[in-house]
């Protein structure tokens, strides 16, 4: 039983960090490619 917890737990903090990680990474896209558009209009 003590297992079965301690694997559900496990799975849900490596889900929680996975959504921090692809938030993280599509912000970080995100901004590069607004950047880049923004390098486009400008020049």
């Amino acid at each position: 039983m003590f297992l079965a917890g301690t694997l559900i737990m496990i799975m849900s903090v490596l889900m929680v960090a996975g959504a921090i990680f692809v938030s993280f990474f599509a912000t970080s896209l995100e901004m590069k490619i607004s950047s880049s558009c923004l390098n486009l209009f400008t020049s």
